[in-house]
């Protein structure tokens, strides 16, 4: 239950008494609501920027209001992400205007501009004869890029231009006031430089997209550290017992909403202290322990969830090599698969330019990991805390940054957790990069799949692969994401599919 309020509410401003009373009086129903025992949170937001009536009638994104700077979209987004898992019903986000600064640009000083822009702390350290384009200039770098030219230069460049253009020779057009038409001459090399570098970038941004569903961290503060291994999630005792194996965050939660209301015992795996972080064939038989003690001997049924599907299928695998092919009498893979994670080694590489064999020891891949864990639960600015990340030392010295700044906000007791947290995010991805299955399944493995799911098509198939690493397979496509079809609305049709499933196995154990 989200109210959004105003800052005047908290601050006050001229003018607007009955404006921050208003909003005074709806903080209000947010504190009884919380009294009383429900939900219930009110942001006091300042200046909102990119859209809205700032934009439209007061200026852009640099104009001042009340003190304060308009608030970018992501920014707000970020914030409400992070105030969403806080414990108060009243919390405020707003850009504290520096009114004695000089905008950014308006100096003449274009260098300063651009590093600005592209997150460099010190000019000096930019190349003039590198294309902008191969500066990790993105779409949203480019925009700004555009705006400040137009904003503080009268310069008006397409997209196109502004990628190919090198910082001499965007210093070159600033200087001749934009008229100069030989500055945006470019050869036949480099207009064909250009345009394989804009293929390759539309291919990054899709893959970046596919990125961002996987760095989005599914985890709450009681959620970041497991205490058991594994966890029984509905009442239900009656039935063949179901294994499910958990998402790259290594928790239950996820996958809570579909196993409570499982017509069988439900049991997920959580990746705890005591499990393995060195491959996934270590953590699949630690796995196979753990459930033996539940039901010690087969046929077992193993449902894999994202990342977990890797995990389900070398666990099956592993069971059929020593106990038998009939030992693994159902292996249910949600939206995932051993091409759906290895798709994502592309998407580590371009998008982070990363170049070697493995994923150990590579500081863009570790702070953008670092990145989203300290997002989850901390208001930071990610361009400069990625930059901040990426100038320490070492992971070590990256984990430590992480659980300085999210020790700040009080949600957590003890850093250890936090440091725990960090490196098994890490081990997770680095055991996910370098699995390959050995052997096949014998036998049909069923893909319940998003229709919008977070790996592309064209990278996996329709079946995610599993046709080469089984006998048989059958897919069911669910309405939704890869959240959504386990987490939203339309997780009643996947738990409907399931318990379809695993009823046909209650009936031929009856038969027999």
């Amino acid at each position: 239950f989200v109210a959004f309020s105003s800052i005047t509410s908290g601050r006050g401003n001229a003018g607007q008494t009955n404006y921050g009373w208003s909003n005074s009086t709806m903080e209000r129903i947010i504190e009884h609501r919380r009294e009383d025992g429900y939900p219930g949170i009110a942001i006091q937001w300042g200046a909102i920027g990119d859209v809205g009536v700032i934009l439209e009638n007061m200026g852009d994104n640099n104009t001042v209001v009340g003190g304060t700077l308009p608030q970018r979209m992501p920014s707000c987004l970020a914030a409400l992400d992070l105030f969403l898992s806080w414990n108060h019903p009243i919390v405020a986000s707003y850009i504290k205007a520096d009114i004695g600064a000089k905008k950014v640009g308006s100096s003449g000083n274009l260098w300063q501009t651009m590093a600005h822009i592209l997150g460099v702390s010190d000019s000096a350290q930019l190349n003039p004869d590198a294309y902008l384009g191969d500066l990790g200039l993105d779409s949203l770098m480019g925009v700004e890029i555009k705006q400040a030219l137009e904003r503080d230069y009268d310069i008006v460049l397409s997209m196109k231009d502004i990628r190919t253009l090198t910082l001499n020779k965007l210093q070159q057009l600033v200087d001749s006031g934009g008229t100069s038409s030989t500055v945006l001459q470019t050869t036949e090399l480099e207009l064909k430089k250009e345009s394989e570098k804009e293929a390759e970038q539309n291919t990054v941004e899709q893959l970046e997209r596919q990125m961002n569903q996987l760095f989005k961290m599914r985890v709450d503060v009681n959620d970041l550290e497991p205490m058991d291994l594994i966890v029984k999630c509905n009442k239900v005792e009656s039935g063949p017992p179901t294994f499910f194996v958990h998402s790259i965050e290594g928790i239950a939660t996820p996958l809570k909403k579909v196993m409570s209301k499982c017509n069988f015992p439900a049991y997920c795996f959580q990746s705890t202290r005591e499990v393995p972080q060195d491959s996934i064939e270590k953590v699949a038989q630690k796995y196979i322990l753990e459930m033996k003690k539940i039901q010690p001997e087969g046929p077992y049924r193993i449902i894999g969830y994202s990342y977990g599907a890797c995990i389900g299928f070398e666990m099956a695998t592993m069971l059929q090599e020593s106990d038998g092919a009939d030992s693994v009498e159902k292996l249910i893979l949600l939206d995932g698969s051993h091409l759906y994670m290895q798709t994502y080694r592309n998407v580590y590489r371009m998008a982070f330019g990363v170049t070697g064999d493995t994923l150990v020891n590579n500081p863009l891949f570790e702070s953008e990991i670092m990145c989203a864990m300290t997002l989850r639960f901390a208001n930071v600015d990610y361009k400069k805390f990625r930059v901040e990340l990426l100038q320490q030392p070492g992971f070590k010295a990256r984990v430590q940054k992480v659980v300085d700044t999210v020790m700040t906000t009080g949600l957590f007791k003890s850093a250890d957790t936090i440091d725990f947290a960090c490196c098994a995010m890490r081990s997770k991805f680095v055991m996910a990069d370098k699995y390959k299955p050995e052997r096949k399944f014998k036998g049909l493995i069923t893909l319940i799949r998003a229709e919008q799911g977070a790996a592309r098509e064209e990278d996996v198939g329709s079946d995610y692969g599993i046709s080469q690493v089984s006998d048989e397979n059958k897919v069911y496509i669910v309405e939704g994401d890869h959240d959504s079809f386990v987490q939203g609305k339309t997780s009643a049709k996947t738990v409907n599919i399931i318990n379809d499933l695993i009823a046909e196995t209650s009936k031929k154990v009856k038969n027999i």
